[in-house]
């Protein structure tokens, strides 16, 4: 799934489970201003909201090489 595939579904569990950002922020322990970064993308959201959402990270790396011009 794509991060942007991602963050939406996470942006609705937040107002589905929880109602609010704020709220969610609670739930979990964290500021309002950790959680609003997390759903425009800009930080990754920790394993126990991960989990609390029903998700799992996993990070894949690919590596390409392109022919040097000479």
């Amino acid at each position: 799934m794509t991060e942007d595939k991602f963050l939406k579904l996470f942006r609705a569990h937040i107002f589905d489970a929880h109602g609010t950002q704020d709220a969610a922020a609670n739930h979990w322990g964290v500021s309002g201003n950790l959680v609003s970064l997390i759903v425009r993308g800009l930080r990754p959201p920790s394993e126990r909201m991960l989990r609390d959402a029903g998700y799992k990270r996993s990070v894949a790396r690919t590596v390409t090489y392109k022919k040097a011009k000479s």
